[in-house]
């Protein structure tokens, strides 16, 4: 039976990222943390649409792993990938050692800065935009 499946999944996106990859653990927590949301919530007409949703999002996580378009699914995840960096960079800033990056908000350069000096204006090198942060 579990060579039929491995000959099944030949090609396939599922085997190829040997299950799964970031953006399908993203929407299979989020899906189940919807479907859990939604056995609390007391309006019918509510737990439909976000039950929908959670149905929705794990059939969408499913076709992706079974998915034979491997260059698409990886387009995807590494779509996902860069923007969860840029969300991180952008409001939390990324340790490095004894630096913190940041983005630029106009042109979106990384730019390091000192760690622990407090609230600082920062000047992009690129653009000369100049946003304030904190260190």
């Amino acid at each position: 039976m579990m060579e039929k499946f491995m000959r099944f999944m030949t090609g396939r996106y599922g085997l190829y990222s040997r299950g799964f990859d970031t953006l399908s653990k993203w929407v299979f927590f989020i899906a189940l943390g919807l479907n859990v949301i939604s056995w609390f919530v007391p309006w019918n007409t509510v737990r439909i649409i976000i039950g929908t949703v959670s149905v929705g999002l794990f059939a969408w996580d499913i076709y992706r792993f079974f998915s034979r378009n491997i260059a698409a699914r990886q387009n995807e995840n590494m779509r996902f990938i860069r923007l969860l960096d840029n969300i991180v960079l952008t409001f939390g800033g990324k340790t490095e050692g004894d630096r913190v990056i940041y983005r630029c908000p106009k042109c979106r350069t990384k730019v390091r800065v000192p760690k622990g000096k407090g609230k600082i204006k920062i000047t992009c090198p690129k653009c000369k935009k100049e946003f304030i942060r904190k260190t």
